[in-house]
């Protein structure tokens, strides 16, 4: 159950079953280790945020770092901004693959990539230099392997975490600085912050992280929780959960834990609680957090498939079984569906056919 290089470890993981609902030949390439990763800065700040409430303040330094110079062109709807965009795009690569280059080929390069004609480049080099762009562009190839954060985006993130521990509904889940260990004791109560877990189906490695698991050893009774960062922040998250395939995440992690519980160790024959708790926090506004609970029904379909709106959606069993069949056909241009039916896709939008009246 410790933490073990968990995103290096080749596993059927819940993000390799979503890549395989979109694309399977991307899922091949999570498979192969060749998969690229592009993160949007929401994704980005989620990374941060993820790492400041549950790793270590160590481990948090050695991943990330406070920029002393910050990029001064951010708006992307701009010619300036859409230029450091560039920029940043390929000091990643030239980072991502231990290569060196200069810095000035590395501007030019940006700006001919960037596709921008006006200002013309010299005039473009000489502002962005006047403004200290090229003090963040040094900043940032010196960081390696550290990612750069913001002042703004870190003291963003620090009010969050503050948030979620002074809330009368959720702060008991979180602490301010987590231990070595990644755990922490109340009594009975024991609470564990991204739980590494590797178990087997049907003969298949795979492997799940959990933000929190709360274990109560006197009742032998487990509660899995997963934190989620939203800007879109609404009381009816509902939508989310499809959109986003939060439903396969709860399946997922459930399975994990009951496979766990079912194998020899320290949490055989505990029960799995069989709802599952998300807790959103806004990036946005600094509303207090929500709690929201899939309830055992949904928690039930999620894992072995169910109806919406009396339309068929697949469970994690379902695409796991999925998984397996392209595994061993070794086809991957294609859904399994879209194989089943010889190349074509069927909609099933609607329920029903209107009588006429």
């Amino acid at each position: 159950m410790e933490r073990n290089n968990y995103f290096e470890r080749k596993a059927v993981s819940r993000s390799l079953l979503s890549e395989l609902v979109r694309h399977p030949q991307r899922a091949k390439a999570m498979l192969q280790g060749t998969a690229q990763r592009i993160e949007s800065d929401a994704m980005t700040f989620g990374s941060m945020f993820d790492s400041l409430m549950f790793d270590t303040s160590t481990e948090f330094t050695s991943k990330y770092r406070v920029a002393q110079c910050e990029n001064p062109w951010t708006d992307r709807r701009k010619n300036t901004g859409k230029f450091a965009y560039a920029l940043e795009q390929i000091m990643q690569e030239i980072l991502a693959n231990n290569a060196n280059a200069e810095l000035d080929t590395m501007i030019t390069q940006a700006y001919d990539q960037s596709g921008i004609k006006s200002p013309k480049v010299d005039d473009l080099i000489t502002e962005f230099v006047e403004i200290g762009g090229r003090d963040w562009a040094s900043e940032y190839m010196m960081s390696k392997t550290i990612t750069l954060i913001t002042q703004e985006q870190f003291n963003k993130a620090a009010a969050m975490k503050a948030t979620l521990i002074n809330n009368k509904y959720v702060g008991d889940m979180f602490v301010m600085d987590v231990p070595e260990s990644h755990r922490v004791m109340h009594d009975n109560i024991e609470i564990v912050y991204q739980m590494d877990m590797t178990f087997e189906l049907q003969g298949v490695q795979c492997k799940a992280l959990p933000d929190i698991v709360i274990i109560d050893h006197e009742k032998k009774s487990i509660q899995i929780i997963d934190l989620k960062t939203t800007s879109s922040y609404d009381h009816n998250i509902m939508p989310s959960f499809m959109k986003f395939g939060y439903d396969l995440q709860g399946a997922w992690y459930t399975i994990a834990m009951q496979a766990l519980t079912e194998q020899a160790g320290p949490l055989n024959g505990y029960e799995v609680s069989s709802s599952f708790l998300f807790v959103f926090i806004d990036t946005v506004q600094g509303n207090e957090p929500i709690c929201v609970r899939m309830s055992e029904i949904d928690v039930d379909c999620a894992i072995n498939g169910g109806f919406k709106y009396n339309k068929k959606r697949k469970g994690a069993m379902d695409i796991f079984n999925d998984y397996i069949w392209h595994v061993n056909n070794d086809l991957w241009d294609y859904s399994k569906e879209c194989y089943d039916n010889e190349g074509m896709l069927v909609t099933n939008i609607y329920d029903n056919v209107l009588e006429e009246i």
